[in-house]
């Protein structure tokens, strides 16, 4: 089947980068994310308790669920076992405040790819690229619903990849995504909760671009 072009991805809080304005809120949004990616258990313990405590909200409602196995994302390339996989952290939170039925780490990397924070502009891998990279051990008794935890969605690239790729190996459950954050690119924060279901869409040039 290959590369869809496009998919939804739901979040609940926004990541404005360094050096791309927002004040106070801006950074406050970075060390929130940051403590994510470094795994700390007490801010993703924390995130996932709101989380639960807002669950009729648009982008969770619907998307996290007591019917849902969650995929943790694969980190950009093979781990050894024990290695800090923040993905699979979230998705633990999320099942222990029931937004998920059980963590099924289905997908992981068969090769690594350029890492997207590290890439030089306009090298940031494409959706293609993590398709190719990824490998699917599709599940003997197939769950109700699928969704792929991250820990941040920017233009969505990653996340089409691996929803495609899952969809390819278990056509009758479309996959969907689901993130702590979703990257703002510059401006004024008013929250940094704003919970929204985003489409993540293929472009001509083989890029993606996610809206919201």
């Amino acid at each position: 089947m290959g590369l869809l072009r496009d998919a939804y991805c739901g979040s609940c809080l926004i990541y404005l980068p360094q050096g791309r304005g927002g004040g106070d809120r801006g950074k406050k949004s970075q060390g929130y994310c940051f403590a994510v990616k470094r795994g700390e258990s007490e801010i993703i313990a924390k995130i996932a308790a709101h989380i639960a405590s807002r669950q009729n909200e648009e982008g969770i409602r619907g998307v996290l669920g007591e019917d849902a196995a969650l995929v943790p994302m694969p980190r950009s390339a093979p781990s050894p076992k024990g290695a800090l996989w923040p993905a699979r952290m979230l998705a633990d939170a999320l099942v222990s405040e029931r937004l998920g039925a059980a963590v099924l780490p289905l997908l992981e990397r068969a090769e690594g790819v350029q890492r997207s924070s590290t890439a030089a502009p306009g090298m940031r891998p494409k959706a293609a690229d993590h398709l190719k990279s990824f490998r699917v051990f599709p599940p003997v008794t197939p769950p109700d619903r699928i969704v792929i935890v991250d820990d941040v969605v920017t233009s969505g690239a990653t996340m089409l990849g691996a929803i495609s790729a899952v969809f390819d190996a278990i056509p009758d459950l479309p996959p969907e995504g689901f993130a702590f954050f979703r990257t703002q690119s510059a401006g004024e924060l008013g929250s940094i909760w704003s919970p929204a279901r985003s489409h993540i869409s293929l472009l001509r040039n083989d890029r993606t671009r996610r809206s919201p």
